[in-house]
Protein backbone atom coordinates (compact mmCIF):
# COMPACT_ATOMS: atom_id res chain seq x y z
CA UNK A 1 0.00 0.00 0.00
CA UNK A 2 2.80 2.47 0.86
CA UNK A 3 4.55 1.79 -2.43
CA UNK A 4 1.39 2.67 -4.34
CA UNK A 5 -0.02 5.55 -2.32
CA UNK A 6 3.02 7.19 -0.75
CA UNK A 7 5.81 7.08 -3.31
CA UNK A 8 6.93 9.99 -5.48
CA UNK A 9 7.09 9.20 -9.23
CA UNK A 10 10.80 10.09 -9.29
CA UNK A 11 11.43 7.65 -6.44
CA UNK A 12 9.51 5.00 -8.44
CA UNK A 13 11.92 5.59 -11.32
CA UNK A 14 14.89 4.94 -9.02
CA UNK A 15 13.32 1.74 -7.69
CA UNK A 16 12.67 0.60 -11.26
CA UNK A 17 16.29 1.39 -12.18
CA UNK A 18 17.47 -0.85 -9.36
CA UNK A 19 15.71 -3.77 -11.02
CA UNK A 20 17.62 -3.49 -14.30
CA UNK A 21 20.38 -5.87 -13.22
CA UNK A 22 18.83 -7.85 -10.37
CA UNK A 23 15.32 -8.85 -9.30
CA UNK A 24 13.72 -6.82 -6.50
CA UNK A 25 14.43 -9.45 -3.85
CA UNK A 26 18.21 -9.10 -4.37
CA UNK A 27 18.23 -5.32 -4.81
CA UNK A 28 18.79 -2.43 -2.40
CA UNK A 29 15.23 -2.27 -1.06
CA UNK A 30 13.20 -5.41 -0.35
CA UNK A 31 10.43 -6.23 2.10
CA UNK A 32 12.00 -4.73 5.22
CA UNK A 33 12.40 -1.36 3.49
CA UNK A 34 8.87 -1.59 2.06
CA UNK A 35 7.47 -2.02 5.57
CA UNK A 36 9.41 0.89 7.09
CA UNK A 37 6.93 3.78 7.50
CA UNK A 38 9.75 6.36 7.51
CA UNK A 39 10.52 5.57 3.87
CA UNK A 40 7.32 7.01 2.46
CA UNK A 41 5.85 10.43 1.69
CA UNK A 42 4.52 12.39 4.63
CA UNK A 43 6.34 10.33 7.25
CA UNK A 44 7.77 12.26 10.18
CA UNK A 45 10.18 11.66 13.05
CA UNK A 46 10.04 12.81 16.64
CA UNK A 47 12.82 15.37 16.87
CA UNK A 48 12.81 18.76 18.51
CA UNK A 49 14.94 21.85 18.69
CA UNK A 50 16.99 22.62 21.78
CA UNK A 51 14.50 24.15 24.22
CA UNK A 52 16.74 26.76 25.83
CA UNK A 53 19.14 27.51 23.02
CA UNK A 54 20.57 31.00 23.56
CA UNK A 55 21.58 31.40 19.92
CA UNK A 56 19.51 33.73 17.77
CA UNK A 57 20.04 35.29 14.35
CA UNK A 58 21.57 38.75 14.24
CA UNK A 59 19.42 41.69 13.27
CA UNK A 60 18.98 41.73 9.52
CA UNK A 61 20.16 38.13 9.02
CA UNK A 62 17.97 35.92 6.93
CA UNK A 63 17.18 32.56 8.46
CA UNK A 64 14.66 29.78 8.47
CA UNK A 65 13.29 27.74 11.32
CA UNK A 66 13.41 24.06 10.43
CA UNK A 67 10.43 21.78 10.89
CA UNK A 68 11.96 19.31 13.36
CA UNK A 69 9.34 16.70 12.48
CA UNK A 70 11.38 16.29 9.27
CA UNK A 71 8.51 15.40 6.93
CA UNK A 72 9.59 13.34 3.92
CA UNK A 73 8.75 15.25 0.73
CA UNK A 74 8.71 13.97 -2.84
CA UNK A 75 12.11 15.37 -3.85
CA UNK A 76 13.64 14.16 -0.57
CA UNK A 77 12.23 10.67 -1.09
CA UNK A 78 13.58 10.53 -4.64
CA UNK A 79 17.03 11.61 -3.44
CA UNK A 80 16.94 9.10 -0.58
CA UNK A 81 16.06 6.20 -2.86
CA UNK A 82 18.64 7.28 -5.46
CA UNK A 83 21.36 7.52 -2.83
CA UNK A 84 20.47 4.08 -1.49
CA UNK A 85 20.46 2.59 -5.00
CA UNK A 86 23.81 4.08 -6.02
CA UNK A 87 25.54 3.17 -2.74
CA UNK A 88 24.22 -0.39 -2.96
CA UNK A 89 25.34 -0.69 -6.57
CA UNK A 90 28.83 0.57 -5.72
CA UNK A 91 29.20 -1.80 -2.75
CA UNK A 92 27.93 -4.87 -4.59
CA UNK A 93 29.38 -4.46 -8.07
CA UNK A 94 31.56 -7.58 -7.68
CA UNK A 95 29.19 -9.59 -5.48
CA UNK A 96 27.01 -12.40 -6.88
CA UNK A 97 23.31 -11.45 -6.99
CA UNK A 98 22.25 -14.02 -4.42
CA UNK A 99 24.67 -12.59 -1.82
CA UNK A 100 23.78 -8.91 -2.21
CA UNK A 101 20.96 -8.72 0.34
CA UNK A 102 23.36 -8.49 3.28
CA UNK A 103 24.74 -5.21 1.85
CA UNK A 104 21.45 -3.34 2.17
CA UNK A 105 21.42 -0.23 4.33
CA UNK A 106 20.89 -0.87 8.04
CA UNK A 107 17.93 0.64 9.87
CA UNK A 108 20.08 3.06 11.87
CA UNK A 109 21.99 4.20 8.77
CA UNK A 110 18.70 4.56 6.90
CA UNK A 111 17.21 6.83 9.58
CA UNK A 112 20.36 8.97 9.67
CA UNK A 113 20.43 9.31 5.88
CA UNK A 114 16.69 10.01 5.72
CA UNK A 115 16.92 12.74 8.35
CA UNK A 116 19.93 14.41 6.71
CA UNK A 117 18.17 14.49 3.35
CA UNK A 118 14.95 15.84 4.89
CA UNK A 119 16.77 18.66 6.68
CA UNK A 120 18.75 19.42 3.51
CA UNK A 121 15.58 19.89 1.49
CA UNK A 122 14.26 22.31 4.10
CA UNK A 123 17.40 24.46 3.76
CA UNK A 124 17.99 23.89 0.05
CA UNK A 125 15.68 26.55 -1.36
CA UNK A 126 16.87 29.10 1.19
CA UNK A 127 20.51 28.30 0.39
CA UNK A 128 19.91 28.57 -3.36
CA UNK A 129 18.56 32.11 -2.97
CA UNK A 130 21.61 33.18 -0.93
CA UNK A 131 24.43 31.52 -2.87
CA UNK A 132 25.79 33.13 -6.04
Amino acid sequence: ENWIDHTDPNAWSEVAASNNDDPFEFGPFGEVFAQNPLAFLGSTVNMSALPDCPLAPLSGDTYIVPDWNLPLTGPAQATLVKRMRISFKDMTSCIPSTKKKKYRITDSDFVTLRNMICIWYQFRDHALTKLP
